[in-house]
């Protein structure tokens, strides 16, 4: 697995649990945007990290 994924593969398994189980909301906690990370994002990710804490 490349570190690409990883958070893409994790969502998954847990949304699938999630619904296996009967739990309908789930929280999330990200460092995104903490130190340097920001500054070496992509365009995108700096568009929808933007995005999500504008509309939360």
């Amino acid at each position: 697995m490349r570190a690409d994924d990883l958070f893409t593969c994790a969502a998954a398994a847990v949304t699938g649990a999630a619904g296996e189980t009967g739990v309908s909301r789930l929280v999330g906690l990200s460092s995104f945007g903490v130190g340097d990370t920001f500054r070496s994002a992509s365009v995108a990710q700096k568009v929808i990290h933007r995005d999500a804490v504008i509309t939360s």
